[in-house]
């Protein structure tokens, strides 16, 4: 079995919303990281790591860390792939 996950600009969106995140950046930039979060369906680790990096750098005293674990378990839907391999 294998999990894939699944995110959304507006799954991210929120999350920056309810946890203060993206609070230095402007406009162009938000929109171009959520643009960036709709051109990617279904995240690599990579992926969430480039994102996390991002809100971190356009937010006040966060950790990639930090924001990594928000998006992992609030940001994130997981689906069971159980097709055979």
């Amino acid at each position: 079995m294998k999990i894939i996950k699944k995110w959304s600009a507006d799954s991210i969106r929120t999350m920056c919303i309810n946890c203060d995140f993206y609070t230095k950046g402007n406009n162009e930039e938000y929109s171009k990281m959520l643009d960036e979060v709709d051109s990617i369906a279904f995240p690599t680790d990579e992926d969430i790591l480039k994102i996390s990096a991002n809100i971190e750098s356009h937010s006040k005293e966060q950790t990639v860390s930090n924001v990594m674990f928000h998006i992992l378990n609030t940001a994130i839907a997981y689906i069971p792939d159980l097709t055979e391999e």
